[in-house]
């Protein structure tokens, strides 16, 4: 028999996802009323670095949203430990534990593949930058809440430890989940919240617009990829309040989003580099503004509501639109300076006049092994003069692995290429450097039409990049 006034009570864990929480309920056991509920997310202390060892300085931080009732880095927002990948297998452990107050106060120890100090910092910006991102434009990730983050990560090669000079947000381990990865090289990834923020906009940009490279009627669209770059140097350095992104993995930063860039003659195809072109025009807006809230919201918008093979034109018309119906003078001055570097009308057909040369990054057979050459991510326009006798046509590889550049070539129209196969005029094989077409050609293989335009998609055979 219960004593005299005593009841009967069940204790639950209860997981809020809106809004978010984790709380201790206390439920009557025979009526289910809710006697008491009390959260159980915690935020402690930690050792941080404001920004990066570079431009900021070690602080101590607030570490939010703490779940985990075993005294380790595991949030609403980010679960971190640090990893070893080897022959595919992924290995983790957490070596920062609270101490006796709850908190977790660590010194710097770069270099080691067990630096409990990487944990911690990198729980602080993922935790934080979400937190900015969620406040600031409403950024909920779908599903489950927080993210892995690995740290420290490095590889094991006949017993011997190998670090890893690289960031990225990718599926490292295998579960269908994007995970955060921050490698020990001679630096830290982890311990610069810019590379930090960059990653993880990556895994926000999969959260809402999903921008994805792909073959086309034109080739290989790359330029989804590069407007992602973009968006990842934009709002980190929205968060950090500078356009140097990575100043402590590189003395000039990684990249630097003020300055100038032009379509088509910034372009090169890679990623990170064509990405500056939609970054500078952002930061060289934001830059005129005293308030920039309604910019920043904008420019987020944007972000999630590209369709996943946007280009550059996409993105600045989206813009436009969804400024003008904010403020027409923000507007106004958006689009003037997204047209005076071309951005408004950038796409991947690309000018190319007598005796210029364009230089651009070629994807390798290595992206897709069924294929016999990759296409590569622009398409050229040559106007031949109406007095021209003979053309000729160089694409060269200047740096690769295997194999050479090959290209297709069109009269009139651009090379289609499709599920059906290429629609072309010429081929130029990859063994040669050049092709040569003329009006005195008698054949017809290589008659040259003047007064035409050509259209010249290059075909790379080499194995990797």
């Amino acid at each position: 028999a219960s004593p005299e006034g005593a009841r009967a009570v069940w204790v639950l864990d209860v997981i809020s996802h809106d809004p978010l929480g984790l709380f201790e309920v206390l439920a009557d056991a025979r009526t289910g009323q809710v006697l008491r509920k009390r959260s159980t997310m915690r935020d402690v202390d930690g050792t941080v670095y404001s920004t990066n060892p570079t431009v900021g300085k070690l602080i101590t931080g607030t570490l939010q949203g703490l779940t985990s009732t075993k005294a380790t880095l595991d949030g609403e927002h980010a679960s971190v430990s640090s990893c070893s990948y080897t022959s595919g297998k992924v290995e983790c452990k957490q070596y920062a534990l609270a101490d006796t107050k709850g908190n977790f106060i660590y010194t710097p120890s770069e270099g080691k593949f067990d630096d409990a100090f990487s944990e911690v910092n990198a729980y602080y910006h993922v935790d934080t930058f979400h937190r900015y991102l969620n406040k600031s434009f409403g950024f909920k990730r779908q599903g489950k809440t927080g993210i892995e983050v690995m740290v420290n990560l490095h590889s094991v090669q006949n017993g011997q430890k190998k670090g890893m000079a690289n960031a990225f947000f990718g599926d490292l381990n295998g579960d269908s989940t994007g995970d955060l990865v921050f490698g020990q090289g001679s630096l830290d990834f982890a311990y610069d919240g810019d590379v930090i923020y960059h990653e993880f906009t990556h895994s926000a940009v999969e959260e809402t617009s999903n921008l994805t490279v792909a073959m086309d009627s034109l080739g290989f669209n790359a330029t989804p990829a590069a407007i992602n770059e973009g968006f990842a140097d934009i709002f980190s350095s929205f968060h950090a309040g500078d356009p140097v992104v990575g100043d402590y993995m590189k003395s000039t930063g990684i990249r630097n989003i003020s300055g100038n860039a032009v379509c088509p003659d910034f372009l090169n195809g890679e990623s990170h580099n064509d990405g500056m072109l939609w970054g500078r025009a952002i930061w060289t807006i934001r830059g005129a503004l005293q308030d920039t809230t309604v910019f920043d919201a904008a420019v987020y918008t944007v972000m999630a509501g590209l369709s996943k093979n946007a280009g550059f034109d996409d993105a600045a018309k989206l813009l436009s639109a969804t400024l003008k119906a904010k403020d027409a003078t923000l507007a106004a001055a958006a689009d003037a300076e997204l047209k005076k570097r071309g951005v408004d009308t950038c796409t991947r057909i690309l000018p190319l006049k007598p005796a210029q040369v364009r230089t651009f990054y070629a994807y390798g057979l290595s992206i897709a092994p069924s294929l016999k050459a990759i296409p590569g991510p622009f398409q050229y326009k040559i106007d031949v003069p109406a007095k021209a006798t003979s053309m000729t046509i160089y694409v060269q590889k200047v740096y690769g692995y295997g194999g050479g550049m090959g290209a297709y070539i069109r009269v009139g129209k651009t090379v289609g290429y499709d599920y059906y196969g290429p629609q072309y005029d010429h081929v130029k094989d990859s063994q040669s450097a050049a092709i040569t077409l003329s009006t005195a050609d008698t054949t017809g293989k290589l008659k040259l039409m003047p007064g035409t335009s050509y259209y010249v998609l290059p075909l790379s055979t080499s194995n990797y990049t």
